[in-house]
């Protein structure tokens, strides 16, 4: 036997409200993953759930007369709480409806998730307030002022979590911030994981988590390295001795921080005097980047390359007390002329000529002999040692090459480009080798880009040293015009080598098989 129960007529359209619910939660999931949305599948959910139960409860009283017998003096509270969960509904699956268009436009959605979660509980209350009012004949004055007793009592038992609460929905309403934005908060810098109805939770450079009230975030100084780009300027200084020229120094400084992969070039890197004293200059050096929150292994970076710049031009701080300054400032003080070079050092540098590339090949045991022919000082002389860290580059190709260089220590990487070769050649030099003579005999531009794997000691051979080594001998001329133009010849072999395997290649891709082929996978997505 059945008994009839009210809204059993209606029980396949619950039944579909209640499946269209929950289908649009889970297809919102899967589809849009802005903030937000989670939450909205989860009230979904529970509006799908409540009505579910609601129809499984109508369902199981039409077949049960007792439990019909027994819930239908209920039967309008039973109509209330289902028009209360369809209302919820249908707002939800509006809510849906709209943050699935701001999906499709590719726009965020206009409310924030921290509030729109406040605002979908007042909805439901306020709903709540009508039904009861409206099906039941509630008397809601009452209720009205006991809660508004019940709110002062504990909104100020609560002021705290209220203060945070409040602070929550002004950093949503005014977005300063938003998920994934590097921001500084005091002294505390951090990316932003998440902001909650209580809470900001950053993660710091260094991988901690820092919990932050929102009620401290919402009255300090926020600094968002995120927004309106991620483009930040760094700043450095440093010290330089008054005996070098501030040109020499602001365009050592600069052309040292451009050197640096994550400095920007546009705008360039500037530097220019910030004060000066009795010992030395100050300089103030400026560069951009897009990463400030890494600005400390940035500037970290900037500082090594502007060590290795000034020092390789001689330029140094305003009281440098090594062995050779100390040396030559005793001598100046005593009146006598400054002391000649390290004989070890010359001798060093004598031994890593002959037992290069170039030493072998060109010199000889005739020119060399025993100890250093004569000649050989004057140009040791005026040659320089040159430190570059690893990733940084001698030379690119096209520049003018008025040097050249033997490897003391480390690893350079050469690579040469041909206008319609796609893949650059590439070669290596470690240690003995010769870079960079090919330009300096010639007078063309450099035919190669040298970078330094790691960091690399050179011997720097200028113009001047390298005619005093020629003046040693008399054959010394024709054996470096042959060996250049080996080096001339065998480039040349290997760039038309290149040429000929990209000609090759290209031809292999307008084949019409190839062109059939790409067009196919094309199609295939």
């Amino acid at each position: 036997m059945t008994t009839a129960f009210p809204l059993a007529e209606s029980l396949p359209q619950i039944l579909g409200l209640a499946v269209v619910s929950l289908a649009a939660g889970a297809g919102l999931s899967r589809r849009v993953t802005a903030p937000g949305a989670r939450s909205l599948m989860s009230w979904l959910r529970l509006n799908g759930l409540a009505i579910l139960a609601t129809a499984g409860l109508i369902a199981l009283a039409r077949v049960w007369s007792e439990l019909g017998a027994w819930l239908a003096p209920a039967a309008t509270h039973l109509e209330a709480w289902f028009i209360i969960w369809t209302i919820s509904t249908l707002g939800a699956l509006g809510e849906a409806g709209l943050r699935w268009g701001s999906h499709l436009r590719g726009r965020p959605f206009p409310v924030p998730p921290l509030l729109m979660v406040i605002l979908r509980w007042l909805f439901l209350g306020g709903v709540t307030v009508w039904v009861l009012h409206a099906e039941l004949g509630w008397n809601i004055t009452p209720v009205l002022a006991s809660t508004a007793i019940v709110t002062a009592v504990v909104g100020f038992a609560l002021q705290g979590v209220l203060g945070n609460l409040l602070a929550g929905m002004s950093i949503h309403l005014v977005r300063s911030f938003h998920e994934g934005d590097w921001i500084s908060v005091g002294d505390i810098d951090g990316q932003v994981l998440s902001t909650n109805w209580r809470e900001t939770r950053l993660r710091t450079t260094d991988g901690m988590t820092v919990i932050l009230p929102n009620s401290a975030v919402a009255g300090a100084t926020v600094k968002n390295f995120s927004q309106p780009n991620t483009k930040r300027r760094h700043e450095i200084f440093l010290s330089i001795g008054h005996g070098h020229a501030p040109a020499e120094v602001t365009e050592a400084l600069q052309r040292a921080a451009a050197s640096v992969p994550d400095v920007e070039l546009a705008p360039a890197p500037t530097a220019y005097i910030a004060e000066s004293n009795d010992w030395g200059a100050r300089y103030r050096l400026f560069f951009w980047s897009l990463r400030f929150q890494d600005r400390r292994p940035i500037n970290g970076r900037v500082f090594a390359a502007a060590w290795y710049e000034l020092r390789r031009r001689g330029i140094t701080p305003p009281m440098p007390l090594d062995a050779d300054w100390l040396r030559a400032a005793g001598a100046a003080f005593a009146g006598r002329p400054a002391p000649p070079p390290d004989p070890a050092d010359l001798q060093a540098r004598m031994e890593a000529i002959v037992r290069s590339d170039f030493g072998r090949r060109v010199l000889g045991a005739e020119v060399v002999g025993e100890g250093n022919p004569p000649g050989f000082e004057s140009m040791l002389r005026r040659t320089r040692r040159l430190r570059y860290r690893s990733g940084e580059a001698l030379f690119r190709q096209g520049d003018p090459g008025e040097a050249c260089y033997i490897v003391l220590r480390g690893r350079l990487r050469g690579e040469v480009r041909r206008e319609g070769v796609a893949e650059p050649a590439t070669f290596e030099s470690a240690a003995g080798a010769l870079v960079g003579e090919m330009s300096l005999v010639t007078g063309l531009p450099r035919t190669a880009t040298i970078v330094a794997v790691d960091e690399c000691e050179l011997l720097e051979i200028d113009a001047a040293a390298f005619g005093a080594l020629l003046a040693v001998d008399a054959d010394l001329p024709h054996r470096v015009t042959q060996l250049v133009t080996e080096r001339l010849a065998a480039n040349a072999e290997m760039l038309d080598r290149l040429a000929a395997d990209e000609a090759a290649r290209v031809r292999e891709q307008l084949k019409p098989q190839s062109l059939i082929a790409r067009l196919k996978a094309m199609i295939a997505g």
